[in-house]
């Protein structure tokens, strides 16, 4: 049946329900026939979301555009719930530090229990002059670079790039050793300058809470299919 509404190979998106289906969900004409949660989910909720998160961090139409939204959509689909809890709390200032929490318990101590001088933020969290935090997010900075570069294969130019926007947002010293000394590639040239740029827009220090430029994607891929090979 579904068959006559387009051709026999190729049948057209119809709003019909027929008899052997019994129902369907409609989101306006369309019938929604696969993914319909997560369909019904952006219809419902999509605007108001985009526009919490332009508003908290202070983006512009064009450089919201410029964020690889799909890659998080993809990432977000392939973990559990209680981690994608755990990432969505990360990524949108939601964990419980000490000025979250006081909210809370009524609390006036809110200071950094490591540096013991400063309210405890969630931005502080990258830039503790604490000893043991520095330590450990220099650590940490090293444990997710090598992971991009082994698991995956990521171009040093961009891994260089990230280092050097990453280690000053995390207030560490410029690392001693590059990952490559090589001249960037003729061919990747467009590509990187406008990530770079595209980062510059949406935010260095958003790279740790996975809002990275689309761009770095396409400069991935050149890399991947010229360079690499």
């Amino acid at each position: 049946l579904a068959a006559n509404e387009g051709t026999e190979k190729s049948p057209q998106p119809t709003a019909r329900v027929f008899h052997s289906e019994h129902w369907a969900v409609l989101h306006g004409s369309i019938k929604l026939t696969s993914n319909v949660k997560n369909t019904l989910h952006e219809a419902f909720h999509g605007v108001a979301t985009v526009q919490y998160l332009k508003e908290k961090y202070k983006w512009p139409q064009e450089v919201f555009s410029q964020i690889d939204w799909p890659a998080i959509g993809t990432v977000f689909g392939k973990i559990s719930t209680p981690t994608r809890v755990k990432h969505s709390k990360l990524m949108h200032s939601w964990l419980p530090v000490m000025t979250r929490t006081a909210r809370y318990t009524k609390s006036t101590d809110n200071l950094c229990p490591l540096c013991l001088t400063v309210p405890e933020t969630q931005d502080h969290i990258y830039c503790c002059r604490s000893p043991d935090a520095t330590k450990h997010r220099a650590a940490a900075w090293q444990c997710c670079l090598e992971t991009l570069r082994t698991k995956g294969k990521t171009s040093r130019h961009i891994l260089d790039a990230f280092d050097s926007g990453g280690t000053i947002c995390l207030q560490l010293p410029p690392q001693p050793v590059h990952f490559t000394t090589r001249p960037l590639p003729d061919i990747l040239t467009t590509s990187f300058g406008s990530a770079q740029a595209a980062q510059d827009d949406i935010g260095w220090q958003y790279i740790f809470r996975g809002f990275i430029s689309q761009e770095w994607g396409t400069t991935q891929a050149l890399y991947s299919h010229h360079i690499e090979r």
